[in-house]
């Protein structure tokens, strides 16, 4: 009968630690897919922007190009199919420019008064681009042996709306002092230092685009809740409505994020 009991014992000690040691294990791999297995995933994310704007105003022989900082932030929501494939969606805000950008011809903003000479000069001056867009991404992430610790890519196109774009003049009194001569298409906005021509007011609209199409890619490195974003997109619309103009925008960025 003892042995009986210290079998039966030995048995069930045997099931407990087995079911200890599975409920560890799921436990483990909950904690492993817990975004992946929660279906809908809300994001919130905040980082730094890189704009690299290529623009090209024939007319002129004016081209000029490089990195603009600015702050950028998004919501989105992603649909984890499995644990492995997903999709993702939101809504981003960020800045976008050109610094810097020499030999303006005052001939591109200015109309010389009946009579005169055509305008000659130039103005130095910093584009600012404010930008809600909308990305559907396709994503796949990928857990390492490690608990909690992901690598994810996401890449897909996005649609992209300019809310304002404005030029502000560095040489701002000779642009104040021309103010009367100012072409229609634009608007001058006056300051104590600091002169801003706005891109899309009067009949500037007529000229640029307002929607932006283009395709993005991103790399995710998680940690838990927390995660590190690097990305890039790439504007494949020309924000001149003519022909012989182009301007297109090109995104880099970092941001940090939490799913929730």
């Amino acid at each position: 009968m003892l042995s009986l009991l210290i079998a039966i014992t030995c048995a069930f000690a045997q099931q407990e630690l087995s079911m200890s040691f599975d409920i560890k294990k799921a436990n483990k791999d909950s904690k492993k897919l817990k975004v992946a297995e929660a279906g809908f995933v809300p994001r919130l994310e905040v980082g730094l922007n890189f704009a690299n704007l290529n623009h090209h105003i024939e007319q002129y022989k004016l081209s000029y190009s490089g990195l603009e900082l600015g702050f950028r932030a998004s919501i989105g929501l992603a649909y984890y199919i499995n644990e492995v494939h997903y999709l993702a969606t939101g809504l981003n805000y960020h800045m976008s420019g050109a610094d810097d950008i020499t030999d303006m011809p005052l001939s591109y903003f200015y109309e010389p008064a009946n009579g005169s000479k055509k305008l000659e000069g130039e103005l130095n001056a910093n584009l600012k681009n404010h930008i809600l867009s909308i990305p559907l991404n396709y994503g796949v992430r990928l857990p390492f042996e490690f608990e909690n610790l992901a690598i994810s890519v996401e890449a897909g196109p996005y649609l992209a709306y300019m809310l304002s774009s404005q030029l502000e003049l560095g040489n701002a009194e000779r642009a104040l002092g021309l103010d009367k001569h100012l072409k229609p298409e634009f608007q001058l906005v006056k300051s104590t230092n600091m002169a801003k021509i706005n891109l899309y007011d009067k009949q500037g609209v007529e000229a640029l685009n307002r929607f932006d199409a283009g395709l993005g890619i991103s790399l995710l490195f998680e940690l838990k809740e927390l995660y590190l974003r690097a990305g890039a997109n790439f504007g494949l619309t020309n924000m001149y409505k003519d022909k012989l103009n182009t301007w297109r925008n090109q995104d880099y960025y970092i941001n940090v994020g939490i799913h929730f």
